[in-house]
């Protein structure tokens, strides 16, 4: 058999498919040489996002993923919220001073002025419905969770912020557990334009036993 033969052929018709000068074979009205190129430039396209797209779907910048979800301290694990209680007597500084810093950054960022923006109590507030909004207190994190007492942490009974943003209906609820309490909290997002965010802070009191060494 005439392998030689066989292997010009072959090599002749990768030279037709590649060489612009090859003959103007058309496929759907393109030469060899244009879908040649055609075809390179779709699997760059194909890699560029594949490598991009990951970045647009990070954890705590959401983008245009919907309504975005971060908590504090962010203490790096993936799949849920987790508080060793033995981390409290060797970590608890870059904790609370990570939750210091998170609720300071709303004290006072917006004054009462304009129908928009309300001192709320629990009786005073606008309704779940309202284009209106309470401005930040501390005082709303309740005395377990204030800074006075770092936030609970180093007492086994450590808080954790849960931020949602970009949410259309805002209600502040608490629920009185024996081991935890929950309060959702309304506070400030005033956009240009009046286009507001409604930022809800969800304060997770979490009971731990000090005999405990488990995970909670």
């Amino acid at each position: 058999m005439n392998y030689g033969h066989l292997r010009e052929e072959v090599v002749g018709s990768f030279q037709d498919l590649i060489s612009p000068e090859s003959a103007p074979v058309r496929v759907c009205g393109y030469t060899k040489h244009t879908l040649l190129k055609l075809c390179l430039a779709s699997v760059t396209v194909m890699i560029v996002i594949g490598v991009l797209l990951p970045l647009t779907l990070l954890r705590r910048h959401p983008k245009k993923a919907g309504p975005g979800l971060i908590y504090e301290p962010d203490l790096g694990v993936v799949d849920g919220i987790y508080y060793d209680v033995t981390l409290s007597a060797t970590t608890p500084n870059a904790m609370t001073e990570r939750l210091s810093s998170i609720s300071r950054s709303y004290v006072n960022t917006l004054d009462p002025q304009g129908p928009h923006i309300w001192n709320c109590t629990s009786e005073h507030h606008p309704d779940a419905l309202d284009d209106s909004f309470c401005v930040y207190r501390p005082e709303w994190l309740g005395e377990e969770c204030s800074e006075e007492r770092h936030f609970g942490y180093g007492k086994n009974k450590p808080c954790i912020f849960i931020m949602f943003n970009k949410l259309l209906i805002g209600i502040r609820t608490i629920f009185s557990e024996p081991m935890q309490r929950i309060e959702i909290i309304l506070f400030t997002g005033l956009g240009p334009c009046y286009i507001a965010l409604k930022i809800v802070l969800v304060t997770v009191v979490i009971e731990v036993a000090t005999s405990s060494s488990s995970k909670s």
